[in-house]
């Protein structure tokens, strides 16, 4: 088990569900460009940090798949570079979602991330549902529970490691201590963070074009 005032976290997703907004909640601080419409305007992998609690948190912001202003070979081949920016590799993808916005590309988004990472993906993933307003009257097993199928299956594949929250700096402090949560609980498998070495042995010749 690894311990450490570390934690390396890289955020993932389809265009238009919050990844930039997700990121500036966890750092606490406004870092990452993001827009108030449904489209990307990260273009390429960016790390920020902060230190939270005594810990040092960096956070790594990816294009978002299907991407109507980028080529899609692009996009994949932009978003694996954020292993450049982890040291060793990074101890979870936080793979967001907004809630309100089922279709087909959210299903293919997964196929993609596990080209990308291989099959270690789930194993190191903590699930983010972006909501536009604070979850009060339901608890998480209620909502996990109207959720279509797909992520319902998703969920079981990360063992169980979902929130359901805004991406805004009122839930700042609440978003990260339960990230933290899940992290610590990851860092409890061995390894305890998905190293270089998994995702270069991962079966995507994506890899080659990583400089």
């Amino acid at each position: 088990m690894e311990i450490s005032n570390e934690v390396r976290l890289v955020l993932v997703g389809r265009t238009g569900t919050g990844i930039s907004s997700t990121g500036n909640a966890i750092l606490n601080k406004d870092f990452f460009k993001r827009s108030v419409f449904s489209v990307s305007v990260t273009k390429e992998c960016k790390s920020g940090e902060s230190i939270r609690n005594g810990t040092k948190v960096i956070v790594v912001d990816t294009p978002g798949l299907f991407n109507n202003k980028l080529k899609h070979d692009i996009v994949t081949k932009e978003i694996s570079k954020c292993m450049n920016l982890v040291s060793k590799g990074p101890h979870a993808f936080i793979y967001i979602f907004r809630i309100s916005r089922h279709s087909k590309e959210e299903e293919q988004t997964l196929v993609e991330l596990e080209d990308i990472f291989g099959r270690h993906f789930c194993k190191y993933c903590i699930l983010f549902f972006v909501t536009d307003n604070p979850v009060m009257d339901k608890n998480t097993d209620e909502l996990v529970e109207a959720l279509p199928k797909f992520y319902r299956e998703l969920i079981t594949k990360c063992n169980g490691r979902v929130i359901i929250g805004c991406a805004v700096a009122e839930q700042s402090e609440t978003t990260f201590a339960q990230i933290r949560r899940y992290q610590q609980k990851i860092s409890q498998q061995e390894p305890p963070y998905y190293s270089k070495k998994m995702f270069l042995e991962s079966n995507s010749n994506i890899k080659k074009n990583v400089s």
